[in-house]
């Protein structure tokens, strides 16, 4: 190792949404600032967000689209906000990097479509702030002497005034997940709670006649509920069937959730007794795909224990009646959800009781921050993580002086 040491105002530790924000924030207040980045390329995660097209943030973000494992976080998330629009603090943001915005429904992204103008944009602003960032080197150790960190990398040692955790959570890791700052924050003495996947698709038990549904989108109220059957959440959207999966945006917000199980309803009025009896000489499978799918409409005729052939006449109005009450909310048995390495995002993380929400401090520990997703903070889909990121990481940098 070259035992020489460079010092600076600020080391921040990843270069991730988060971490780059919070680069610029402190360059753009005088500060030296080095950033430590073990991946090969700066914003690596960020060029693949939102399938390349980078969905910033959202106009409809508030408190509410997130959550903790531990809590904590809604006084964290109004301290975000002083008095202006979430999501217009990022878009200011953006604009005054001179990448403009578009919203689509709410959802906002680059002007260009494309994440490159946003990774591309920053480390511009990067440059011009004259930060240094250093790819291809992981942080192995953090130790603090009195008024002053040494961070060590493999190959040099790094003296600063302040520390940033902005590692990045261990989602994604073809795309550089991993656990090193959850690490990194542990030798320092930090609780981290165990990070778990977020915004992935949920696992269901169901095997019976479930191999029908593979391939089927379609549009439903999800009510996500614990094992004794309270509600959790509910949320109307896609929702997506693969071989053993239930997916789409809806799901993957309930992933952080754990829910034991997931009951849909996919009509917006469930046809009655009477709609069928008018029908009486059709298949149950053919009133029902004037409403659903048809392999929607199979699944619940079979798995109501009726054959696909099956006709209204066939059966009983008592059994028409149980038939309605079993199509108005199909009931799904959650086993769990898919790995790391195919969700968006993790819950878990740095225990949120630890961090000053007015600047992202930690508590007790002067010059040591954390921020983005390394935090016990998640959102839902739609850009919400995203804000997170580069709001967090612009309050652990002091805040962006645009002018500078």
């Amino acid at each position: 190792m070259n035992n020489e040491s460079v010092k600076f105002d600020y080391c921040i530790i990843g270069a991730g949404a988060s971490g780059l924000s919070c680069a610029i924030a402190a360059a753009s207040n005088g500060k030296s600032v080095i950033v430590l980045e073990k991946n090969k390329k700066a914003g690596r995660k960020l060029y693949a967000t939102g399938n390349g097209r980078c969905n910033l943030t959202n106009r409809y973000a508030d408190t509410a689209c997130y959550r903790s494992k531990e809590g904590g976080y809604m006084e964290l998330l109004f301290n975000l906000c002083h008095g202006v629009d979430i999501s217009e603090q990022v878009c200011s943001f953006m604009n005054a990097l001179g990448i403009m915005t578009t919203e689509i429904d709410g959802y906002v992204y680059p002007a260009s479509y494309q994440a490159s103008s946003v990774v591309w944009g920053m480390l511009d602003e990067l440059k011009r702030l004259k930060v240094s960032i250093n790819c291809d080197c992981e942080v192995i150790g953090i130790a603090q002497y009195g008024d002053e960190y040494k961070v060590t990398c493999s190959d040099k040692e790094y003296t600063a005034s302040n520390v940033v955790l902005a590692a990045g959570s261990c989602a994604y890791p073809s795309l550089g997940g991993s656990k090193s700052g959850y690490s990194l924050a542990e030798s320092l003495g930090l609780k981290v709670s165990e990070p778990e996947p977020a915004l992935t698709a949920l696992k269901i038990k169901e095997t019976k006649h479930f191999e029908l549904l593979k391939g089927v989108r379609a549009k439903g109220r999800v009510d996500a509920c614990d094992r004794h059957g309270r509600l959790m959440a509910s949320e109307y959207g896609e929702v997506q069937f693969a071989e053993d999966t239930l997916s789409g945006i809806v799901c993957f917000n309930m992933a952080s959730l754990k829910p034991d199980r997931l009951r849909i309803c996919f009509f917006d009025k469930v046809p009655d007794r009477e709609i069928f009896l008018k029908h009486a000489d059709r298949t149950l499978v053919g009133v029902l795909n004037g409403f659903v799918n048809d392999k929607l409409a199979q699944y619940m005729v079979e798995s109501f224990g009726l054959k696909k052939s099956s006709c209204v006449s066939d059966i009983s109005i008592k059994e028409i009646d149980s038939f309605v009450g079993h199509i108005a909310e199909l009931e799904f048995n959650i086993t769990g959800t898919e790995d790391f390495e195919k969700a968006q995002a993790a819950t878990g993380g740095i225990c949120l009781d630890q961090i000053d929400p007015s600047t992202f401090a930690v508590k007790g520990r002067k010059g040591l921050y954390a921020c983005g997703e390394l935090l016990d903070i998640d959102g839902k889909c739609g850009g919400y993580n995203l804000t997170f990121a580069f709001l967090s990481g612009l309050k652990a940098g002091g805040g962006y002086n645009a002018q500078t």
